[in-house]
């Protein structure tokens, strides 16, 4: 049962918090006036004021805990902040008992203001105060040498002590465990206004984890120098992924004696320069972090780190032809040509789609910010594409699930939707069914297949713009600044590639799946029909069945365009 707050007092006629306690033990009771509302927004204050009582105790005992007290409590002059609070007052006159000097009550007066904004701290003599405060101003250089002096002493007897040890001081806390809270704290830093971890956020924990797996847990004491240098070459050579193939359930049905690849293939050249990137993070939030007893070897030095290439330099991009992207077209059901249609009209990729909105579309065009780099573009539609997404509407996603809910919404373990890559795969997998050797890229490789396209029929500057990149003008930086981009020749070279796709985009509603045989035998078995050869004849000429030239022999009755 949750602590009831606020109290009344029938006696006092007003309500009352009893909040720590007096060095001799005994609790002590602030009244906060007879108003409830009033009464809760200075318990808040007074709450506050206790904490600030506590976080100065817990200095004052890391300092000396033999002139501390044995635990957290009120004195006289808190108390009296207490019951100032308890009025509902924001300034207060403190009066000293002792009768200190001015460089005392300038002490005393900058502690209560360090430790307690929540009220403000005078004193009867501002003059006194005043003159206190030069003193400790004209004092300062000297405590700073002083300090450093200390600072220099402690050194020494740490040097001596660490000497026995061989120079390090043994710590129970691991290198593990400091990547374990790192990754922690990383899923509570990257989070989104419902306080999830976004997507930003799972991938660092990801890339945390896999340093974890590749590197020896060793106490903090002995994570020095030759240690961080060697994690970091460790990346920059690109090591070869691990092989989980034993770790793996058996299928039934599946030949256990079939032999497992030997050679396992290196991480990307990517993987590694974001790994590289996030344990020099990583060293610098292990320096910071006051949990662990570990600071940055003075004499390392974090360098730029050379990634090893890939052997072979490409040449080219990987991109799909003409004519792969009127297979893809061929085979792909009533949504795949959608996506289809936004990736090579717009150069659009997962997260643009998945993003797309109907507030974006203004007439023939679309108008948007792209996600990744935060850059504006405008595109003109296709014809056909206007025809696939249909009529237009006021706002929401374009695309939904059944639930109402978008095709990137996270999964209930907190993964990306994977909804538009699975369903890119779905149509290489019908592809390759009949094409075993067609392509097998990502859906990204479409927004490059637009681009080069773009690029073909325009300009480079002209793709950048078209592709929303950041610097579309390599060799002017300022270019964005002081120009606006060109889109109306972005347009023009949208209608250049449409003229040279558009024979590859026939009737969207000509789409008949499930299919056993390829779409280039349906079209064969309709051509001879119409030319009057006879059923039989076709199915002995092409090798199918008899029912198969009859299902297939009938031209698919057109239907109205999805709405």
């Amino acid at each position: 049962m949750a602590k009831k707050i606020l109290a009344w007092s029938e006696s006092a006629q007003q309500f009352y918090r009893e909040i720590g306690k007096r060095e001799d033990g005994k609790p002590v009771r602030f009244y906060l006036g007879a108003v409830e509302k009033l009464a809760t927004a200075n318990v808040a204050r007074l709450e506050a004021l206790w904490k600030s009582v506590e976080s100065r105790w817990e200095q004052r005992y890391l300092d000396d805990p033999h002139e501390a007290s044995p635990f957290p409590c009120w004195d006289a002059v808190t108390i009296q902040l207490g019951k100032a609070i308890g009025k509902g007052e924001y300034t207060i006159q403190l009066e000293f008992d002792d009768d200190p000097d001015d460089l005392e009550t300038a002490r005393r007066i900058a502690e209560m203001r360090l430790y307690f904004p929540m009220i403000q701290v005078t004193v009867a003599d501002e003059d006194s105060l005043q003159q206190g405060m030069e003193a400790m101003q004209e004092m300062a250089p000297q405590l700073v040498e002083e300090e450093a002096e200390r600072h220099k002493r402690n050194m020494r007897i740490i040097k001596d002590v660490t000497e026995r040890y061989g120079g390090k001081v043994p710590t129970k806390e691991t290198l593990h465990d400091a990547l374990d809270a790192y990754k922690e704290w990383i899923e509570q830093e990257f989070v989104d206004v419902a306080g999830r971890t976004t997507q930003t956020g799972v991938k660092q924990g990801e890339r945390a984890d896999r340093i974890k797996r590749h590197v020896k847990d060793m106490p903090l004491s002995d994570f020095g120098i030759p240690e961080i240098e060697a994690i970091i070459d460790y990346w920059r050579k690109r090591p070869k992924k691990p092989d989980y193939s034993d770790k793996r359930p058996k299928k039934a049905g599946k030949r256990r004696d079939r032999p497992r690849k030997k050679e396992q293939s290196p991480y990307s050249f990517t993987v590694c320069k974001h790994t590289i990137r996030l344990f020099k993070h990583f060293l610098k939030w292990l320096h910071r972090n006051p949990a662990f007893p570990w600071k940055r070897p003075i004499d390392l030095e974090l360098e730029r780190t050379n990634v090893v290439q890939d052997k072979e330099t490409k040449i080219a991009v990987d991109v799909y032809t003409k004519e792969e992207l009127a297979i893809l077209w061929t085979h792909a059901t009533f949504i795949e040509r959608q996506f289809l249609l936004l990736a090579l009209n717009c150069g659009f990729s997962i997260s643009e789609i998945g993003t797309l909105d109907w507030s974006m579309f203004d007439g023939d065009y679309i108008k948007r910010i792209r996600p990744k780099t935060k850059v504006y573009g405008e595109f003109l539609l296709w014809d056909i594409t206007k025809q696939a997404l249909g009529l237009s509407k006021k706002k929401g996603l374009v695309f939904t699930t059944a639930n109402g809910l978008g095709l990137l919404e996270p999964t209930k373990t907190n993964k990306r939707g994977a909804k538009i890559p699975n369903t890119w795969y779905r149509l290489l997998r019908r592809v390759r069914k009949f094409h075993p050797d067609f392509k097998k890229l990502g859906f990204h490789h479409l927004r490059k297949t637009s681009g080069n396209l773009m690029r073909q029929f325009s300009d480079g500057e002209t793709m950048a713009v078209h592709l929303c990149h950041g610097k579309p003008v390599k060799t002017d930086a300022l270019a964005g600044l002081y120009s606006n981009p060109v889109f109306p020749r972005v347009f023009e070279a949208q209608r250049r590639v449409y003229d040279y796709l558009v024979d590859i985009f026939t009737p969207l509603e000509q789409v008949e799946l499930p299919r056993k045989i390829s779409p280039a035998t349906i079209q064969q078995i309709r051509a001879m029909k119409k030319s009057g050869i006879k059923t039989a004849k076709i199915a002995e000429v092409l090798g199918v069945n008899i029912q198969t030239v009859r299902r297939y022999a009938k031209q698919p009755s057109s239907r109205p365009t999805v709405k």
